[in-house]
C-alpha cells in the first residue's frame, strides 16, 4: 500500500519539481520536496488516508491477544503499543520524506534558503499550492521542513491514541470509520478556509494555514496546535491504559 502511495508522491511533486527546473533551469532546495508534501492539501490528505488504513489493525485483535497478554501483562503489552505507534508513524513519514529526498537529490542544492523557483517563480508555476507564500515569506526551510513534521508526527500520534481508545472499547471498526470522516470532513472544511476548519485535527497538521499571508503574524499559533495534539495523545492512551488495566480480554478479541 506504501508503493501505491509513493506513486501518487511522485506524480504530484516530483513530476512537479521537474516540469518546473525543465522550464526554469534552477535547482530546488532539498528541503524543499518534502515540505511540498507536508503541505500540499491534496497529497497530505492521502498520507493521512493511508496510513489510517495501513494502522487499521492497530493494535492487533487476533486470537493469540489472550496469550500475549497473559503472559506479558497488560501493562507491558500496553507499553509495547505505544512504543510501536512511535516507530510505526516514525518508520512512515521516514519512508516519505527518504524517498521524495532521494527523487530529488538531482537537481538540488543543500542550504537554508529558499530556491528561485519558489521566491521567483512561485505563482507564475502554481507551486502556491504546496508552498504557500504563507510560508515561504514567515520561514526558512529547515524551519518549515521541522515544524511540518512535528505537527504531522503528532497528527498522526493523536489519531493513533483515538483508535486505541475505540479498540479498548472494542469499537476499532467504527473508530476507523469515524477517523475517515474526521480526515475528509477537515480537508473540505480546509478548502473553503472555513473558521470551522480549526475545530478539527486536519487543519492544525498543516504548518502554513497557522500563518497570515502577507504579516509576520500567526492566524493560529502553531504551538497551540503541536500542544493540543501531544496533550489530546497523551490523554487518549491514558484513558486507554486505565481502560484495558480493567476490561475483561474476551471484549476486545476479534475485531477484525
Amino acid at each position: 500500500m506504501v508503493v501505491v502511495l509513493l506513486v501518487f508522491v511522485d506524480k504530484i511533486v516530483i513530476q512537479k519539481q521537474l516540469a518546473v527546473v525543465a522550464a526554469t533551469s534552477q535547482p530546488f532546495c532539498i528541503f524543499e520536496s518534502g515540505i511540498m508534501m507536508m503541505n500540499s492539501g491534496l497529497i497530505l490528505m492521502l498520507i493521512s488516508l493511508f496510513f489510517i488504513m495501513i494502522m487499521s489493525d492497530y493494535p492487533s485483535a487476533d486470537t493469540n491477544i489472550y496469550y500475549q497478554i497473559i503472559r506479558s501483562g497488560r501493562r507491558v503489552w500496553f507499553r509495547s503499543q505505544v512504543k510501536f505507534a512511535f516507530l510505526a508513524i516514525g518508520t512512515y513519514l521516514g519512508v516519505l520524506l527518504a524517498y521524495v529526498a532521494f527523487r530529488s537529490q538531482q537537481y538540488s542544492f543543500l542550504a537554508n534558503g529558499w530556491s528561485i523557483n519558489i521566491s521567483d517563480y512561485s505563482e507564475e508555476y502554481m507551486l502556491t499550492a504546496y508552498i504557500p507564500m504563507q510560508l515561504f515569506n514567515q520561514m526558512p526551510p529547515i524551519q518549515a521542513y521541522i515544524w511540518s513534521l512535528v505537527l504531522l508526527f503528532l497528527y498522526f500520534f493523536f489519531l493513533l491514541g483515538f483508535q486505541i481508545v475505540g479498540f479498548t472499547y472494542g469499537k476499532k471498526q467504527l473508530t476507523g470509520t469515524i477517523q475517515l470522516l474526521i480526515v475528509i470532513i477537515g480537508m473540505c472544511l480546509v478548502f473553503f478556509k472555513s473558521r470551522l476548519m480549526w475545530l478539527l485535527p486536519q487543519a492544525h497538521s498543516i504548518l502554513w494555514l497557522h500563518y497570515d499571508k502577507y504579516y509576520r503574524k500567526m492566524s493560529f499559533s502553531v504551538y497551540a496546535s503541536a500542544i493540543i495534539f501531544f496533550v489530546g495523545g497523551v490523554v487518549l492512551f491514558c484513558l486507554a491504559y486505565r481502560r484495558i488495566l480493567t476490561i475483561n480480554i474476551d471484549t476486545i478479541r476479534d475485531q477484525e
